[in-house]
């Protein structure tokens, strides 16, 4: 299957760990519509990409219909050697024959540079790239992880354009919203992302992939956040708004998080794939006022009393909470959407291409 024709949505990989799960998961997957997966070499220490091999090699014909991307640059920590990343031609190469041998496929759909490397040299990065895609193991090429100086460095080397950033976005982890919103105002020393990242990936055409992008379950049936007001009601919205959304779609997407055994676990950082809430960016006047003010307008026809403008509704997109009164602003600092410690992954993600939108949903890498 080409890029183009894939799914926004991305099922996150990481949490695979046998062959029935695998295949239960696929074949959710593929009935809720999703038709890309996200791997990485260093998920089960390479156990995830054998399970879905075999899933692979069970099932003639699904390798031509799905788009495989997956990472390499971590080197996970092994007798006297301290976890590290390594975007080295070597550990680039030998990252990704071994996905492939794993996979039981011929070639990687997307490879993404999993986290930046701080030895890294953008030329040698680059030899070890144009390589793999002259072999026709490699299709696209992407990061992780990455900020707007750290891609236009490595841009400057490469022989094709980066086609995507993995990076963590969700309504917990607001700060690629913040970083926008609290420029010149002293808030903006809590955020975390990477400022500038998301206009540089729109102008360049760079697809924003989110991981973690369901925020571990926390508003969507997952453990909530007892004592946090915030957070109950964000989760208390998204649970009225998924509701219509889930009978719309049938039961797919219900399967895919019956096929994620776990996914809902305390601190198990594996987001539980249901439907992502719809809110509203602000339209002219600013931001959003509250859950209420939104399920009721959204509710409303044209024209009655607390209804959208069509200026606003065309505002519309999957966001997290924005203004001081945000559900989802929790008592945490700002910050901003599938992994664990440093290296996590959900079962859903989902991408956004930059030129036409906002980032959505995906994953923890």
């Amino acid at each position: 299957m080409s890029e183009a024709a894939a799914s926004r949505v991305i099922y996150g990989c990481m949490g695979l760990a046998s062959v029935p799960q695998a295949e239960a998961a696929v074949e959710a997957a593929l009935e809720a519509g999703i038709t890309r997966f996200d791997h990485a070499d260093i998920y089960g220490r390479g156990g995830a990409e054998s399970v879905f091999g075999e899933v692979l090699r069970r099932s003639p014909g699904l390798r031509e219909r799905i788009v495989v991307q997956s990472k390499v640059g971590i080197r996970l920590p092994e007798q006297g050697v301290v976890g590290h990343y390594d975007l080295g031609a070597r550990a680039i190469r030998e990252g990704v024959l071994g996905s492939l041998d794993r996979l039981g496929t011929d070639r990687l759909d997307v490879l993404l540079l999993h986290r930046p490397d701080p030895l890294l040299e953008p030329a040698e990065v680059a030899a070890a790239v144009a390589g793999l895609q002259e072999e026709g193991l490699v299709g696209g090429v992407g990061a992780s992880n990455m900020s707007a100086a750290q891609l236009a460095a490595l841009q400057e080397a490469l022989p094709t354009p980066l086609v995507a950033d993995q990076l963590e976005m969700s309504l917990a982890r607001h700060g690629f919203v913040d970083s926008a919103v609290l420029v010149n105002h002293p808030e903006a020393v809590m955020v975390d992302f990477p400022h500038g990242t998301l206009e540089h990936c729109r102008r360049h055409g760079i697809e924003l992939q989110a991981w973690g992008a369901l925020a571990g379950g926390r508003y969507s049936g997952g453990p909530a956040l007892e004592g946090d007001a915030a957070a109950e009601a964000t989760a208390a919205l998204v649970e009225r708004m998924a509701g219509g959304a889930r009978g719309a779609a049938g039961g797919g997407r219900a399967r895919v998080a019956d096929a994620a055994p776990g996914a809902d676990r305390p601190g198990g950082r594996h987001d539980r794939p249901v439907p992502d809430p719809v809110v509203r960016r602000g339209g002219e006047g600013g931001g959003v006022d509250e859950p209420g003010r939104v399920v009721r307008a959204l509710h409303r026809g044209p024209g009655e009393p607390g209804a959208l403008t069509g200026r606003e509704d065309r505002g519309l997109r999957i966001l997290p909470w924005t203004s001081n009164r945000s559900p989802a602003r929790s008592t945490r600092s700002p910050g901003p959407c599938s992994s664990a410690g440093p290296w996590t992954s959900s079962p859903a993600s989902c991408s956004a291409r930059t030129s036409r939108s906002t980032p959505t949903t995906t994953r923890r890498t």
